[in-house]
């Protein structure tokens, strides 16, 4: 026992301060076994809290009712408070309290809104009516200064909010918030704005071309219009249909003869045919070594022919028919760029669509999948340049030998893969 307090003393002392011990003093500093002389529930406070700091015995229902009891307003000291916020208690007596919603009346706008006293206390007194009301008038004032004219009231910031172009008179429906940030915006307005920057002058453009490639004629006005140019490098003229600005300015040399990009089309290649099981695609392209196809072989494309050339521009050549062939035939492409990790989406076809679009043509047609006039015109084995039955390009490939281009054509004329004879 702590010398200096007599047991009987601070047990008087604990009875004073509302707990009857029921159990010897165990120290000052310890919990000592009681029951509350309010509540009679069992509490374990300390001499020292109770006598010393006078917090009191009981930790459970009399802590809170003390604290509820000192926080609790009478109806008349609740409604003073509201009222000196702005807002007016329609019915003073019943005032619920500080933590439920006490309808009132706000004194400026007369909105009619649960409100709590907590809140209120806290400094949450506005109303919500009130601040709509001012932030439509700041929004509106933001939309004027941006040139645009609103049509409609005011929801919110991040909602569309139709309104009337002052530039242009086109309705449009930006968002508020977008407008503050960014500034006037309408779609005709942006395509204007990104029309002028695109634009060049002759001067301008001139500049932007390689020093390898002398203009022939004015800049015809658009980077993505044909311009006659002349290759010093290759001394190739360009003038069918000639060179866009648009190409030229982002490759090499910016000549497709002697730039160092892509295929190079003085030198051997292939026109390879592949297919996807798993897309139900066709796709045909150009290359000049193995790469391209074992890119497409790892993405599950399965390899039905290639025709080899001595140079690959004869390749390409083929490739562009046959590629304006299927456009023609209005079959567009069967994948999007996301499904083609190593580019060439734009020539696929759709197995099924152009199976679907072989039953409308004439049974011959069908037979031998494509029409004779223009068979010979794109063969496989040797371009444009070709008849069935001649020697193609690449002396060991001819029209008729395993690839012809009847087979080819059937296959994206029927949608079933080509086979070998």
């Amino acid at each position: 026992m702590p010398p200096g307090i007599d047991p009987a003393l601070a047990k008087k002392r604990m009875i004073a301060g509302g707990a009857w011990p029921i159990e010897p003093y165990p120290g000052s500093g310890n919990t000592w076994k009681c029951i509350c002389m309010n509540c009679g529930e069992l509490c374990t406070p300390t001499y020292k809290r109770v006598y010393t700091q006078r917090q009191g015995p009981c930790n459970g229902f009399c802590r809170s009712e003390k604290i509820s009891k000192s926080r609790k307003f009478s109806s008349a000291t609740a409604a003073s408070t509201m009222c000196a916020a702005g807002w007016e208690p329609l019915v003073e007596a019943d005032y619920p309290g500080a933590n439920a919603p006490w309808l009132c009346r706000c004194m400026i706008c007369a909105t009619v809104y649960p409100k709590h006293l907590g809140n209120v206390r806290d400094g949450r007194a506005a109303c919500r009516n009130c601040a709509e009301i001012a932030m439509s008038e700041d929004a509106y004032d933001v939309m004027i200064d941006a040139d645009l004219e609103p049509q409609v009231s005011f929801r919110r910031s991040a909602a569309p909010w139709l309104s009337k172009c002052l530039r242009t008179g086109v309705l449009t429906s930006p968002a508020h918030s977008n407008i503050k940030r960014f500034g006037h915006q309408c779609v005709p307005c942006g395509l204007r704005k990104m029309s002028a920057a695109s634009q060049h002058s002759d001067a301008e453009a001139r500049a932007r071309v390689p020093t390898n490639l002398v203009p022939q004629e004015p800049y015809p006005g658009s980077v993505l219009l044909p311009w006659k140019m002349f290759c010093t490098d290759c001394e190739t003229l360009h003038d069918n249909p000639g060179l866009r600005l648009g190409n030229v300015s982002r490759r090499g040399s910016g000549c497709p003869n002697c730039g160092h990009h892509g295929i190079e089309l003085d030198k051997p290649g292939y026109l390879y045919l592949i297919d996807h099981t798993g897309l139900d695609a066709l796709k045909w392209g150009i290359a000049n070594g193995p790469l391209r196809l074992k890119q497409h072989g790892g993405q599950g494309w399965t390899l039905r022919g290639r025709w080899l050339y001595d140079r690959a521009r004869h390749a390409r050549s083929v490739e562009r028919q046959i590629g304006h062939w299927v456009k023609g035939k209005g079959i567009g492409p069967a994948l999007k760029p996301d499904q083609m990790p190593y580019g060439g989406y734009g020539e696929t076809a759709s197995l099924r669509a152009s199976a679907s679009r072989g039953r409308d043509v004439s049974p011959r047609a069908d037979r031998e999948g494509i029409t004779s006039d223009w068979c010979p015109s794109v063969c496989p084995g040797v371009g444009a340049i070709h008849t069935p039955g001649q020697t193609s390009a690449s002396p060991s490939i001819s029209c008729r030998s395993r690839w012809g281009s009847r087979r080819f054509c059937s296959a994206l004329r029927t949608g079933s893969s080509p086979r070998a004879s």
